[in-house]
């Protein structure tokens, strides 16, 4: 079996440059909000920014590089090791697409009973190459499984 790449070719260079974005973007609105002097803007922005950081730290977490290769799927998360999983060990993906990229979630079944969250991102614009239901496409790899 050829390998089937199932993430973006662009995931881990756009979760560090959104990272360096949005720690580049914080000493500027602090200088705007800062000179402005209204309280309330102060507040607005730091909760704001607050919620990019947190999005950032979940994007590290669970961010990963996917795809099927010999009847296997392999799922790489950022500073650690690829697993490996078999078709039967797909959970049931959840997608959300904003703008041109879609985020696909899916919990996959470690040994016993535990579950690993992973974060697939496939872009849909024009310079990725690979146009991809990441979604559907688990869907199909676990149901070839199960029958």
């Amino acid at each position: 079996m050829k390998t089937k790449k199932l993430s973006s070719n662009l995931t881990f260079p756009g979760v560090f440059l959104s990272a360096v974005v949005t720690i580049a973007m914080m000493p500027v609105a602090y200088n705007r909000v800062a000179q402005n002097g209204s309280m309330s803007l102060m507040l607005f922005v730091g909760i704001f920014f607050l919620g990019m950081i947190a999005l950032q730290i979940y994007l590290f977490r669970f961010v990963c590089s996917a795809k099927v290769e010999n009847g296997a799927l392999f799922m790489k998360k950022l500073f650690r090791p690829a697993k490996e999983y078999t078709f039967d060990k797909i959970g049931e993906p959840k997608s959300i697409r904003i703008k041109n990229t879609v985020y696909t979630s899916v919990k996959m079944e470690n040994e016993g009973t535990t579950h690993e969250k992973f974060l697939i991102v496939n872009s849909k614009s024009i310079l990725s190459k690979n146009k991809i239901d990441t979604k559907n496409t688990l869907i199909e790899l676990k149901n070839s499984i199960l029958g």
